[in-house]
């Protein structure tokens, strides 16, 4: 998002075309704009920057669906009412998140 405090301000300003990306770095980070159909903003401390599409847009999109797969067989197991205390919320959700990760193995 481009409204992170470790994204320069000049990254939100920049108009780019299709294909197009900017980026800066500062000694641990490197942030990063790139415009595909949206814009898309990238921080990464692992990545660096080169000249075709952003390796960490690359390897997010490698990535994300065994995030995106199990936040949807979390989302089966319906647990959360109004009147739970925060405390309840959570140990079911982590007990939910350990059956799901148990039946992926």
């Amino acid at each position: 998002m481009l409204n992170r405090k470790e994204m320069s301000k000049c990254l939100k300003k920049a108009v780019l075309k299709k294909g197009e990306m900017t980026f800066r770095h500062s000694p641990h980070t490197m942030a990063c704009k790139w415009k595909d159909t949206r814009d898309v903003a990238v921080l990464s401390s692992k990545h660096r920057a080169t000249v075709s599409d952003p390796n960490a847009v690359l390897d997010y999109n490698i990535n994300k669906t065994g995030v995106d797969r199990s936040d949807q067989l979390v989302a089966y197991y319906h647990f959360k009412k109004k009147s739970m205390k925060w405390w309840k919320k959570l140990f079911f959700h982590l007990f939910i998140q350990g059956i799901v990760n148990s039946d992926n193995v």
